[in-house]
């Protein structure tokens, strides 16, 4: 975290099935800002045993027990901070890398031997927040993001065909929010984001031939309330609207020289919930929620592939409902 007097930190450890992970970061002052930074790495040989019934279910005689093969990774992650006070108000920037080599063992006894799967991504993000009128405050984010990963499987173990490809996702946007208290402790908060993404992708097999790029720009509104209604019981309530505007292109029987026509979908959805929690006595505490949320498709989900599992661009938005109690 950002703040404090100059320190640092490492550490490293060793476990099972091969695990190794060493960490170091620093954090000091200097000239009125904060500055932090944080390298972590992290492996794995994964080879843990598992029951292998050889894909005869019924037939017992060829049951073995095997190691998993073709699981391991290795990732690093660094972390750049930098912030600053600006009057009352903080100013936030920080940068996030995180690179990953790994496996795909395969599906049951069809173990793979080669199927890789890589992927690198980046995250930079500017905070701004402080205090809003009398008794409240506001948060404002700004955000780019870029997300790559690259399937190698040249010899069709894990999926119906050889794959080589590289698929890039590329986002933009900020979000704003307004936290202010009311009368008799209400807590308010309203907020509204709007973002783009970009999604291309390159067949490695065609020598980088590109595919179908896909493009999503969405907006969404909402807000949240938090009232105490005596007898220590507080209810919780909010909802929000989410639009986006798809354009992209069907590539199921994509041929790069034949022309394409595009795919524009345009959909609302909307979520709403209400919860409580009741302080019922000697700090036990009952919670209460039921809501309703939406979700789009993802990028991956449309038009992924990681060969046993392929995207569909005929998913429509999903919607869900979810109820629980518990006590704390």
């Amino acid at each position: 975290s950002l703040g404090g007097a100059p320190r640092w930190h490492m550490q490293t450890s060793k476990g099972s099935f091969g695990a190794q992970q060493a960490s170091v970061s620093a954090a000091t002052p200097w000239k009125g800002f904060d500055l932090m930074a944080l390298a972590d790495v992290n492996h794995s040989n994964n080879d843990f045993r598992f029951f292998d019934d050889n894909g005869t279910e019924y037939n017992l005689g060829d049951d073995t027990w095997a190691s998993r093969r073709n699981s391991d990774f290795t990732s690093l992650r660094t972390i750049v901070k930098m912030g600053r006070r600006v009057g009352a108000h903080r100013l936030q920037v920080h940068g996030v890398h995180d690179v990953r080599h790994k496996g795909l063992p395969g599906i049951g006894n069809f173990q793979s031997l080669q199927t890789r799967f890589d992927t690198w991504n980046h995250l930079a993000e500017a905070l701004l927040y402080g205090p809003f009128g009398n008794a409240g405050g506001y948060r404002l984010r700004l955000y780019h993001s870029l997300d790559r990963g690259t399937f190698k499987d040249l010899a069709g173990e894990v999926g119906a065909a050889r794959d080589h490809d590289e698929t890039t996702t590329r986002g933009v946007g900020a979000r704003g929010e307004i936290a202010q208290l009311a009368g008799q402790q209400r807590l308010i908060t309203l907020f509204a984001d709007t973002r783009q993404e970009q999604f291309d992708g390159r067949d490695l097999l065609r020598d980088g031939a590109p595919k179908p790029s896909a493009r999503r720009r969405a907006v969404s509104v909402g807000g949240e309330a938090e009232v105490p209604v005596g007898m220590g019981i507080i209810v919780h309530t909010g909802g929000q609207w989410e639009g986006f505007d798809d354009r992209f292109f069907d590539d199921g029987n994509f041929v790069p020289a034949a022309p394409l026509s595009p795919i524009h979908d345009r959909r609302g959805l909307w979520g709403a919930r209400v919860g409580f929690s009741a302080d019922v006595a000697a700090g036990w505490i009952v919670k209460g929620h039921a809501g309703r949320y939406g979700r789009a498709p993802s990028f991956f989900e449309l038009f992924g592939d990681r060969g046993a599992i392929v995207g569909n661009t005929d998913l429509t938005p999903e919607s869900g409902q979810q109820r629980d109690l518990g006590l704390h």
